[in-house]
């Protein structure tokens, strides 16, 4: 079956599918890219929110730190027994109402949650020792030290702990999407890369045919012209040559009729 576009369409759309080829790899690579800055936008998130909850945790060991020499040694307790006046607790009741927060995945809402009441009863139960050590009840703040305030801090620690792993866990997560996404968005570089070069070639091949089919046409039909002017030229030769044989004839005519007379 024959095609009846000319070259000019033929290039119209070869570019025209040239040119949507490269729109579909843009969006391919933005899609997939959009996925890696995602991934590693998560996982810068989550790296800060660990160092955060580090940091939390550390302050809460040197408050307990700082209760244990107040009462063992006598030295002065500058920590805040207020648990809405610590670092951790100006952040974290703000935080928990917040945007941010609901954004968090649901163990790691729920792990937030659990910080709450140790929390709390950490700041209480350092109060109820100085308390005790004030009215001179040192015995008292001792056993309240150890039975209550211990125990508090080590359950503290302890979710410290299971929301760090978490953190970490949704990190490596996040490096997992990472470089899925980088892996998917490399392959489809190379197959799009391949299926440009392939229709590239392809184009090419046809155009170049195509051209190719014409200018043969346009040989054989100079061909036939100079065949037919080769043919006229022969019978215009032939036509001249007995053009002149009739004329040596007449003039032989002549001179025999001339001789007669």
């Amino acid at each position: 079956m024959k095609s009846n576009l000319s070259i000019s369409k033929k290039l119209y759309l070869a570019f025209g599918a040239i040119i949507a080829l490269m729109v579909i790899m843009s969006v391919v690579i933005n899609t997939t890219n959009s996925g890696l800055v995602r991934a590693n936008k998560e996982i810068i998130g989550h790296a800060d929110f660990e160092s955060q909850a580090k940091t939390y945790q550390k302050q809460h060991a040197d408050w307990i730190n700082a209760l244990s020499n107040h009462l063992l040694v006598g030295s002065e307790f500058k920590k805040t027994l207020n648990p809405r006046e610590c670092d951790f607790g100006k952040w974290y009741y703000s935080f928990t109402e917040s945007a941010e927060f609901k954004a968090k995945s649901p163990e790691i809402q729920l792990i937030l949650k659990e910080l709450e009441e140790p929390h709390r009863k950490l700041h209480e139960g350092g109060a109820g020792v100085t308390n005790e050590l004030q009215q001179g009840h040192k015995a008292n703040a001792l056993k309240n030290y150890q039975e209550n305030t211990l125990p508090t801090i080590a359950h503290l620690d302890g979710i410290y702990d299971d929301l760090v792993k978490t953190v970490r866990l949704e990190i490596d997560g996040y490096k997992a999407d990472a470089q899925k996404s980088e892996r998917a968005g490399n392959l489809l570089i190379i197959v799009l890369t391949v299926v440009g070069a392939l229709a590239g070639i392809a184009v090419a091949y046809l155009l170049t045919r195509s051209t190719l089919l014409m200018v043969g046409k346009v040989v054989e039909a100079s061909e036939n012209v100079a065949n037919a002017s080769d043919q006229i030229s022969a019978g215009n030769q032939e036509l001249a040559e007995r053009t002149q044989e009739q004329a040596s004839a007449l003039e032989e005519t002549a001179a025999t009729i001339e001789e007669m007379s």
